[in-house]
């Protein structure tokens, strides 16, 4: 029905944006990791901390680009936005007073079982949410500070690349 589209639209939507938001952070964590492992091996050579050796920067570097990605959609996966969590913002976003998530509750009734009372929730709902566009309603935003997350990891990068090996 529509009412299910417009529900699993929002969940989408609502999912997505959640995986943005954890990206900056699983990205600021190893990329700190992949910063310290190009520090120590390649300007602290003589450091107590073990040396990587040479040939495993570029794969430590490529995981770290990596492992943002499969933390934040493990994340996601673990804890997806329910349909109910999102009729309840879909309300919230439209003003509605909770008439899509009372309807999105009563849409699992059985058809048999639905009172005009029901029809007439399940009808106002429907009417409310025409016209309206969930990709408008729920926009894909980048944190403010998201691309920032990112330096360290750069900053690795450039280090490993560009920093000559340390001389024994």
């Amino acid at each position: 029905t529509e009412l299910q589209q417009y529900v699993s639209g929002a969940s989408r939507r609502l999912d997505r944006q959640r995986w943005l938001d954890a990206l900056p952070y699983w990205a600021l964590a190893t990329g700190a990791l992949a910063l310290l492992a190009s520090i120590t091996s390649k300007l602290l050579p003589h450091a107590s901390l073990a040396r990587l050796p040479e040939s495993w920067l570029p794969v430590v570097l490529v995981a770290a680009l990596i492992t943002p990605l499969i933390g934040a959609s493990l994340a996601l996966w673990r804890h997806r936005t329910s349909p109910l969590t999102a009729a309840a913002e879909l309300d919230r976003r439209l003003d509605l007073h909770a008439r899509v998530a009372t309807a999105w509750a009563f849409s699992a009734t059985p058809a048999t079982a639905i009172s005009p009372s029901i029809q007439f929730v399940l009808a106002d709902a429907q009417s409310r949410l025409q016209g309206h566009q969930v990709d408008k309603l729920f926009p894909l935003r980048l944190q403010r500070g998201a691309p920032l997350a990112w330096l360290p990891l750069a900053i690795a990068a450039a280090i490993t690349f560009l920093v000559a090996d340390p001389v024994a």
